[in-house]
């Protein structure tokens, strides 16, 4: 299941936001009710963060924005049209530097007369998904990412921050619909 970039705490919003239609606006905006789903590939980190204050902080506003947008969260025993997962992704990337001639080796660079400590950063990510209830093909996706240090899935304002991001770039059922007041 995709995921939705995270910004992190001192941004103001996430570096990078990504949406992605699969189908026409027209073809999400004619569902009108939702409910949320746990991630559809069982991951240990996604369904972690679900329990987390930052993952309810999410769900709470992803619902807000819908409802904003036109669309109402399915009742008790209604089956709802639109599936909503929301998914946190933490990934660990190289710093790539170019000074001298060296090799990297188990975790160090070697380079003339000594030897540094390679580096490394990490990227959050959260994913909101828009499904079709009936067939669990993605109709939207939308993602957020940005470079953090520590956890920054935990941070429930920048998970806010960035989810609120994500969610102004989704479909609208209501004509003019901004974003989501804070």
């Amino acid at each position: 299941m995709a995921a939705v970039a995270l910004g992190c705490a001192a941004c103001a919003t996430p570096a990078k936001v990504q949406t992605v239609a699969a189908v026409p606006p027209s073809e999400i905006t004619a569902r009108r009710t939702f409910a949320f789903v746990r991630a559809a590939v069982p991951q240990p980190r996604a369904d972690a963060f679900s329990r987390t204050r930052a993952g309810e902080e999410a769900r709470r506003r992803v619902a807000r924005a819908l409802e904003q947008r036109g669309y109402e969260p399915a009742r008790d025993g209604e089956r709802p049209e639109l599936l909503v997962a929301i998914d946190a992704v933490g990934s660990e990337h190289p710093i790539v530097e170019n000074w001298g001639e060296r090799a990297p080796y188990a975790g160090w660079v070697y380079r003339w007369g000594g030897a540094g400590e390679s580096a490394r950063y990490v990227e959050e990510t959260i994913v909101v998904e828009l499904l079709d209830a009936s067939t669990g093909r993605v109709l939207w996706s939308g993602r957020a990412s940005d470079v953090v240090d520590g956890v920054a899935h935990d941070d429930v304002r920048a998970v806010g921050e960035a989810v609120d991001a994500v969610m102004l770039r989704a479909p609208s059922r209501i004509a003019g619909a901004r974003r989501p007041p804070l």
